[in-house]
């Protein structure tokens, strides 16, 4: 019989990638341009990328370790979504300079 902190962790992780994915989905499609939707999809996949690979290795590495990871991954997170929303920021500026 399966343990029930199985059952809630798979249950748990699911809804986490569900969440992940439909809030990438709805940013790609709230996109005002296509410039920005180009950028959001890039984005996406890297950020996607990012974290599957910080979950595998948090699963594959030695415990010792762990700690590491962590120290690294939380300030390049932090890096990634600032850059992320600056470029943003920038795309949209352009647009509107644009469009006046």
């Amino acid at each position: 019989m399966t343990e029930t902190g199985t059952i809630f962790a798979i249950l748990g992780a699911s809804i986490g990638v569900a969440g992940g994915a439909y809030g990438t989905w709805r940013s790609i499609c709230k996109a005002s341009t296509i410039d920005e939707r180009r950028f959001l999809v890039k984005a996406s996949l890297i950020f996607w990328v990012y974290v599957v690979g910080f979950v595998a290795l948090i699963l594959l590495m030695a415990s010792n370790w762990k700690w590491l990871l962590y120290v690294l991954y939380i300030p390049i997170l932090l890096v990634l979504i600032s850059w992320c929303n600056k470029r943003i920021a920038s795309i949209r500026a352009n647009h509107n300079a644009d469009s006046t």
